[in-house]
């Protein structure tokens, strides 16, 4: 369903909005709204929110993927990324790429920078979002959210795109919130040089020795 219409079918105000100015009782049903996108599905999409003034930059573009979880869950990224400015061996295409993880209020939490990571064998990165096995022997990076947190914001940045590059991300049309969601997926437009997450339970990741198991 587009988000808005699932914000027509929300209830009566809470007490706590109640005590909120409109503005903000907006945004605080537009972020819940937005947040339960995803909610109770295994696998997870990024979105282009570059063109839809939800980040605010010319030199920037962003792909994020909203998320609700249990503590008890595990999220897995993967993408395969641009070549960047000063990497050996590859041709640039951005000045610079990062992954963030944001809490509910879009403020970051924790980025890690493009020569921060290393990418696995298959030429995929590799990101978890709680990492409870020290097992795992997929080349990959961690994300660690603060306790507490059940729901957020893993966004994918790209600085200073070249305009030529065949992945860029002004190939995805920006999201549309009166729009279905299924019809806005970033992987459907940029295939594998999309991240897509899939969200696992804590027990089922213990098990897990490669990550790419978890991808079709």
């Amino acid at each position: 369903l587009p988000i808005f219409k699932r914000l027509r079918n929300t209830p009566a105000l809470t007490d706590s909005e109640k005590a909120l100015s409109i503005k903000e009782r907006i945004r605080t049903r537009l972020m819940n709204a937005f947040f339960a996108v995803q909610s109770g599905e295994e696998t997870l999409n990024f979105f282009n929110f570059s063109a839809s003034g939800l980040y605010a930059n010319k030199d920037n573009q962003y792909l994020a993927m909203p998320f609700s979880k249990e503590k008890n869950e595990v999220i897995v990224v993967r993408f395969r990324a641009p070549g960047y400015a000063g990497e050996s061996g590859v041709e640039a295409k951005v000045r610079y790429w990062s992954i963030s993880l944001g809490n509910d209020e879009t403020k970051t939490v924790q980025t890690l920078a493009d020569y921060e990571l290393e990418a696995n064998e298959d030429s995929f990165y590799y990101i978890v979002l709680d990492n409870s096995n020290s097992s795992i022997e997929t080349t990959h990076s961690n994300l660690s959210s603060p306790d507490g947190m059940i729901r957020g914001l893993i966004v994918y940045r790209n600085m200073l795109t070249d305009e030529e590059y065949e992945f860029n991300f002004n190939l995805i049309p920006g999201f549309d919130y009166e729009k279905d969601i299924e019809t806005q997926k970033a992987s459907d437009y940029l295939g594998d040089f999309a991240p897509i997450g899939v969200r696992v339970s804590a027990e089922r990741f213990a098990k897990i020795k490669r990550l790419e198991t978890l991808f079709p």
